[in-house]
């Protein structure tokens, strides 16, 4: 039973980072995207996916935020 548990907690701890790394480097390249559509007028034809494309990028930056890569 107590190996399960150790299975357990190790599998969430690697979900976790990988989350984190994801959210982290979501981060790194959302405002490349969202440059992208404010130079090439996408803004004007859809403002909605810009401002999702924003929020999501204001996710990932707080999931992200404890990211270490050495781990």
């Amino acid at each position: 039973m107590r190996s399960l548990r150790t299975v357990g907690t190790v599998t969430a701890g690697v979900c976790t980072a990988l989350v984190r790394g994801i959210a982290f480097w979501g981060t790194i390249l959302l405002p490349v995207l969202i440059a992208s559509t404010l130079v090439t007028g996408f803004v004007a034809s859809s403002p909605r996916s810009v401002v999702a494309l924003v929020a999501l990028n204001v996710v990932c930056a707080v999931v992200g935020r404890n990211h270490s890569p050495a781990l």
